[in-house]
């Protein structure tokens, strides 16, 4: 039996989650969905992840606090960051 790569997927907006999920799933991939990025560390500690799908733009904690985090823990880890927005400086 060949291992299915999995991928943490974790972005704020669970419709968008879920939409991705479906197309990684058919491609084959075991897909774990995090709303929160805490979720996502718990995730972390607790399962063997090929790779984590980060959004930047989160308002629990941000994307880069959570990457810097992930990093932290597995070096080694493949991180794809995405956003679907932009935040303002002012």
């Amino acid at each position: 039996m060949s291992h299915r790569p999995v991928i943490l997927l974790v972005d704020d907006d669970v419709t968008l989650l879920q939409a991705i999920a479906q197309i990684l799933g058919a491609e084959s991939f075991e897909v774990v969905l995090a709303d929160q990025p805490n979720l996502a560390t718990q995730f972390l500690n607790n399962l063997n992840v090929d790779l984590a799908i980060v959004d930047i733009f989160m308002p629990e904690r941000d994307g880069v606090e959570l990457i810097r985090d992930i990093k932290a823990r597995r070096p080694d880890l493949p991180i794809i960051a995405m956003s679907g927005g932009w935040r303002s400086i002012n």
